[in-house]
């Protein structure tokens, strides 16, 4: 019996410390909640820069013991005078032990717990239209004692379409994201099983993206940007158009990362795309790997944040709209301070391979550019980028193979006959005859092979050495004659 009371009275000391700890939390999630939401409108205003501004606000928060109740908004206005409110409604539940996580076994104690979802309002009843009823978007987040934020947000399925046999179809989407409340760091996962696109009219297109996998293990530099990896993954993808005519592509992956290390800031990305076809016919696959190296992390720094404040302008140019604006953003001052900081931080920038593969030959371009010349002071911004060449090493492998089967596949998709696409398949020796006259490449087996490098002031092509003034007159000989030759 005493032990039995003992036991007993165990509990009723754990659950009160449970319950002051809980009503606890409860008077801390305001505060926590303030944080949360201003690093939300933070966050919010550098993805919306330039395209229009929004916000999170609370709307009502009623708090009790072991549970509070909140609704938010989200505000967002276009740059072309679009205006969107979401509602959201969220069951709060206090720590340590709220028991939705409790119920999934999760039991590392936490400050709250939220289970949040889209109310259905004017603007979102569209979006429950095409979910047939379903909450479009809800999920559920933890905030830890420590401030760390865990988050799992969830996208519903849906069906849509319009007129003109306009059609959209979404299997849904799941992210999963680790975060703090000060912005330190950043960890995503998220899986799109498959969107398909289709339209109708006169000239139909359909699109379809499946197998859609992202993560990112990423953390926050004391220089404004993030550090880290990133990884994307896209099972399979297709694009119908014109008089059935398909593009597909196969698996592809890209891989990059950034780093801050003693000798500077480092990217590397790598990419893979397989089973390239088109329309039904195979032709082949692509492989891509690029980095810099020896970047000024202070120099990128200030790029970025020049890059957030003139946005606008920057996506006016790329549309064209204002042609005269890349001069005039060159020009600024905050740009080429960071610019020249760059290069006199010596970077080199290195493709270590771009390499396209047919089922008979492969062909490749590989680079690697020194910049850490030096004497750049008092020049001109273009002539500084010129003066920084170090050295330079580029070899470029074009498969006669390769050449032939791309060939063959054309005469073939033009409806030639048998014979003709056999003919079309000899291509690759025809361009490697032409490459040989002009004297601008070797043949070596199966491979036209290029290669130019540069050091100490000297160029090596093709083996052989010469200054610059005598490369650049040996280029325009050669190939002055071969246009020529070719007329």
């Amino acid at each position: 019996m005493k032990k039995a009371l003992v036991v007993i009275g165990g509990l009723v000391v754990v659950g009160a410390a449970c319950t002051s700890i809980a009503w606890y939390t409860g008077k801390q999630l305001p505060e926590v909640l303030e944080t949360s939401l201003a690093q939300s409108n933070r966050q919010l205003a550098a993805a919306l820069s330039g395209s229009g501004s929004g916000k999170v606000e609370l709307l009502s928060l009623e708090s009790g013991v072991f549970s509070s109740e909140a609704r938010y908004r989200l505000t967002l206005d276009g740059a072309e005078g679009e205006h969107v409110q979401l509602d959201f409604q969220d069951h709060l539940e206090h720590g340590p032990f709220p028991w939705s996580r409790v119920k999934r076994l999760q039991l590392a104690p936490v400050m709250a717990a939220s289970n949040y979802a889209l109310e259905k309002t004017d603007d979102s009843a569209p979006w429950f239209a095409v979910t047939n009823g379903r909450v479009p978007l809800q999920g559920s987040m933890s905030v830890g004692y420590g401030g760390t934020i865990r988050n799992e947000l969830q996208l519903a399925p849906f069906e849509a379409s319009g007129e003109d046999d306009f059609s959209l179809s979404f299997s849904g989407l799941t992210l999963r994201m680790d975060s703090a409340l000060e912005g330190g760091g950043l960890r995503l996962q998220g899986e799109l099983g498959r969107v398909a696109l289709m339209t109708g009219g006169e000239s139909p297109v359909s699109a379809m993206i499946k197998g859609i996998a992202l993560s990112t293990d990423l953390t926050m530099s004391s220089y404004g940007y993030f550090v880290g990896s990133m990884n994307l993954d896209v099972a399979e993808s297709n694009l119908s158009f014109g008089a059935n005519q398909s593009l597909h592509f196969g698996k592809f992956e890209q891989r990059d990362v950034y780093r801050i290390e003693d000798a500077g800031l480092s990217l590397k990305q790598a990419a893979n795309l397989a089973d390239i076809s088109f329309s039904g016919n195979p032709i082949g696959s692509l492989r891509f790997a690029w980095g810099v190296e020896r970047l000024s992390p202070e120099a990128v720094g200030s790029l970025v944040k020049w890059y957030e404040q003139n946005l606008p302008q920057l996506q006016s140019m790329a549309l064209g709209l204002t042609p005269d604006t890349g001069a005039m953003l060159l020009d600024d001052p905050q740009v080429q301070a960071p610019l020249r900081q760059l290069l006199a931080g010596g970077p080199r920038i290195t493709l270590q391979e771009l390499a396209f593969k047919t089922a008979n030959g492969e062909s490749r371009f590989e680079l690697d550019l020194d910049l850490s010349g030096k004497g750049l002071e008092g020049v001109a911004l273009e002539q500084a980028f010129a003066q920084s060449v170090k050295s330079l090493q580029a070899n470029l492998n074009i498969s006669k193979p390769m050449i032939g089967d791309l060939a063959a596949l054309r005469a073939k998709l033009e409806g030639l006959d048998a014979e003709q696409v056999r003919q079309a398949s000899a291509s690759g020796e025809m361009v490697g005859m032409i490459a040989a006259q002009s004297q601008m490449a070797q043949i070596k087996g199966d491979d036209i092979v290029l290669q130019l490098g540069y050091a100490d002031g000297q160029v090596d092509f093709n083996g052989q050495k010469m200054s610059v003034e005598q490369f650049a007159a040996l280029v325009q000989q050669r190939t002055a004659g071969f246009s020529g030759a070719a007329q």
